[in-house]
């Protein structure tokens, strides 16, 4: 980005650092008016915070833009402690929480109101001051702004938080608009499962040319892969509303409305979404189970296995292989016979950093794993290792989804599968997901597209050069006779040929 090793590269950090230190000293000061034991507690607790961003931003290759916040903020005890060990508090100690209390112990002689009132114009003042005087470097700052902001602390995580709040939770967790009803009713019986993928990468599929056979299971029961599209996010959140939005990639282009399942449900077709993940937009179906309650109707040896680990870094969750999804599939399936039904299965998948505990061992298919939650330090191989293993569990739970509907005699079943996003490996120093979509590289941005049905409904797949996140609403409304009028539309429906 900046050669720091050259006299202007240097310089723009200088001016970087300057705009950060005025902009600290501008808030103190505002806190400081107030009272100067605030602005103690205040500092001290910024500066912890500043600590453990800092450690996740070094150990991850994270930046703490909106996307990974809107991650932060959507996660669960399971993925929280994948992301905790001895070294976040052994860090977050000595960095942190001792120079925070001994900055709350230091003696200060308080000045006078006034003067604290002069603290935060003067310090913007400068700030100003060095912007005008370094134009190239202000320009510089401008063009890479949405890097910048999820890299400098602690304005990251404050604003980029505050965008969340006013953007994507305002979006997807409050009032959506309905969409106009179409003008016939669903056709017949069947059952659409959407299946929705986590950090699932295109390029560690076999589908898609990977030298490692990651897809045994869907080839053998016959999945077809279509082509790959971008996602239109890097984060789960917005990249499920894009899925489930009649918008597809254009989801945010206009105000919010009514995702695939809520549509669904208000035209008569049963709905059922089987959780093991979080980030999903606000929903009205007629069921909605997670994992704890998934395991307690599961009937099947498939959906009854387990993780090898139960309880990390001290905190103990009931986490669950994706493989709990498919508890109840059999009876959805059988009463699908007669009431047109969509189930959503909303995968764990292959999130990290801790691949190695994302599938039951008798999965490994690829050894040695790199078992450092401090991605970075591992072997390329390892950590590649790990991860296509993710890729070869999720393999297997969409072979068992095709074995349990393919044994339903007349059933017509449709599986689409995709991804919320990709995931990066290190790749050009990226780990994880959750870059700037405007510069994220293809493997955090790629998606891979899968479809199955059984004999009793298969189709010829007319219009396969369709995104994803533009085909799957429109796909699956298709698929219930839901054509006349509504939001349906052909050129979207990978089984329709456009008009």
């Amino acid at each position: 980005m900046v050669d720091i090793t050259t006299l202007n590269g240097a310089y723009a950090l200088l001016v970087v650092e300057i705009i950060q230190l005025c902009l600290f000293v501008a808030v103190l000061g505002v806190v400081s008016i107030v009272s100067v034991t605030a602005m103690r507690i205040v500092a001290g607790a910024l500066l912890i915070a500043d600590v453990v961003a800092l450690y996740f931003m070094v150990a991850f290759g994270i930046l703490l833009n909106q996307e990974m916040i809107a991650n932060i903020l959507n996660t669960d005890n399971g993925e929280v402690s994948a992301l905790i060990d001895w070294k976040i508090f052994a860090w977050g100690t000595i960095l942190g929480i001792m120079p925070a209390f001994w900055f709350l112990r230091i003696k200060i002689t308080p000045t006078t109101v006034w003067r604290r009132l002069l603290i935060a114009p003067v310090a913007l003042g400068v700030l100003a001051a060095v912007l005008a005087l370094s134009p190239k470097t202000t320009n510089w700052i401008d063009k890479n702004g949405l890097d910048l902001g999820g890299r400098i602390l602690p304005w990251s995580y404050v604003a980029n938080t505050v965008r969340y709040f006013d953007q994507d939770h305002a979006r997807y967790m409050r009032d959506q608009v309905q969409l106009p009803d179409p003008t016939v009713t669903p056709t017949g019986a069947g059952l659409v499962v959407l299946v929705i993928g986590e950090s699932a990468r295109p390029q560690s599929f076999a589908f898609y040319g990977y030298d490692r056979d990651t897809n045994p299971n869907t080839r053998a029961t016959g999945y077809r892969a279509l082509p790959t599209s971008d996602a239109c996010a890097t984060a789960t959140i917005g990249g499920v509303a894009c899925i489930l939005s009649r918008r597809g990639r254009d989801e945010r282009q206009g105000v919010p409305e009514e995702p695939l399942p809520s549509y669904l449900t208000r035209q008569g077709i049963k709905t059922i979404v089987h959780s093991n993940n979080t980030g999903l937009p606000r929903l009205r179906v007629n069921a909605a189970l997670v994992g704890s309650q998934l395991a307690e109707i599961c009937t099947q040896d498939f959906c009854a296995e387990r993780f090898d680990h139960s309880c990390v870094s001290g905190i103990c969750d009931d986490i669950f292989p994706d493989g709990v999804l498919l508890s109840g599939v059999g009876d959805i399936a059988h009463s699908a016979l007669t009431q047109p039904t969509l189930l959503v299965l909303h995968m764990g998948g292959s999130h990290g950093p801790n691949y190695f505990q994302k599938y039951p061992q008798k999965y490994a298919a690829f050894d040695p794993v790199c078992t450092d939650k401090f991605v970075s330090r591992c072997d390329t191989e390892q950590l590649k290792n790990a991860y296509d293993n993710t890729i070869v569990y999720t393999d297997a739970v969409l072979g068992e989804l095709a074995h349990a509907l393919g044994g339903v005699a007349g059933l017509k079943a449709t599986v689409l599968y995709t991804s919320d996003h990709g995931e990066s490996l290190g790749e050009d120093g990226y780990y994880a997901h959750a870059a700037p979509v405007a510069s994220a590289p293809a493997y955090q941005l790629q998606v891979p597209f899968l479809v199955w049905q059984s004999d009793a409904a298969r189709q010829a797949i007319v219009n396969a050069g369709v995104a994803a996140q533009h085909a799957i609403f429109h796909t699956v409304l298709g698929q219930f006779g839901l054509t006349q009028g509504g939001v349906y539309r052909a050129e979207n429906d990978i089984f329709a040929a456009p008009n």
